[in-house]
């Protein structure tokens, strides 16, 4: 992925997120040069400016051993979503709360972009049809442990 691809999928979910009053700077950057090893994206921001920093893992540089395929756009959301819960992240980081949160946030990222991708496939259909294309993506992907869904 190039940045400026990057860049586009943003300026589109802010969009979609309604952010689009946020000044938000995004890079792609390697696992190893994260705050947090573990973590596929990082966001820093401030609330009162309404700018935000975002750094995302580059596609092929995430680290070996991940239990799910990474996936660029879904860190992407999940970095945005912070931005909508920053009034009630007042939680120590690695606390349970902050963990239910993230699960939270990464719950509705999948979501949001699985949506998404089903409404792409089906741009002619009903919501129903996107629905049971959303259910069927997700099915693909419990079914396949290597998380491809063709």
């Amino acid at each position: 992925m190039l940045p400026q691809e990057l860049e586009s999928l943003c300026r589109e979910w802010q969009q979609r997120l309604r952010l689009v009053d946020w000044d938000i700077k995004v890079e792609l950057r390697r696992a190893r040069d994260m705050q947090t090893s573990n973590h596929m994206g990082q966001i820093s921001w401030d609330r009162n400016e309404r700018v935000a920093d975002i750094a995302c893992v580059q596609p092929g540089e995430e680290p070996r051993g991940l239990m799910r395929p990474y996936d660029v756009e879904q860190t992407l959301v999940h970095e945005l979503l912070h931005l909508h819960f920053c009034l009630f992240e007042r939680t120590q980081p690695e606390s349970s709360e902050h963990l239910d949160m993230e699960f939270a946030i990464n719950a509705i990222a999948s979501a949001l972009v699985n949506l998404k991708r089903a409404r792409e496939r089906n741009p002619d259909g009903s919501i129903n049809a996107i629905a049971s294309a959303l259910v069927n993506l997700e099915g693909a992907r419990e079914n396949n442990p290597d998380g491809s869904t063709q």
